[in-house]
């Protein structure tokens, strides 16, 4: 069951190859493949959602076009918060971030960097 510090998750991935060859459950973490990851609250509503930009790994074949490997690295494309009832506090406009992994932005981390303390408080 999802909770408010351990959401529920969904990845997805894309492939830029035909047909992708690898055992099931160990899918490739390679710039040649697309990972997405939507997390959602106890109620099943979307509350974030990061796409991996890089892995840092090329591909294990020369038929893709990737030319040169990107830095482990995600796009942050929704970040709401909700309030009690479901209803939008606040939604932030999409960042770059270096984890996969769910950030609450009430607690700080990735989103406090450059912000000034005074600026940052009506997300709290």
């Amino acid at each position: 069951m999802p909770t408010p510090t351990s959401p529920g998750v969904v990845r997805t991935y894309v492939f830029a190859n035909f047909g992708p060859s690898f055992t099931v459950g160990n899918v490739p973490q390679t710039d040649d493949s697309t990972q997405a990851i939507e997390y959602f609250d106890s109620h099943n509503r979307r509350v974030q959602v990061r796409t991996r930009l890089g892995s840092g790994v090329a591909p294990g074949n020369s038929t893709g076009n990737i030319v040169r490997s990107l830095a482990t690295q995600y796009r942050v494309d929704s970040n709401v918060l909700l309030d009690g009832l479901g209803r939008v506090r606040a939604s932030l406009d999409p960042y770059f971030a270096s984890t996969g992994s769910y950030v609450d932005p009430r607690l700080g981390g990735e989103l406090w960097r450059g912000i000034a303390p005074s600026d940052a408080g009506h997300l709290l």
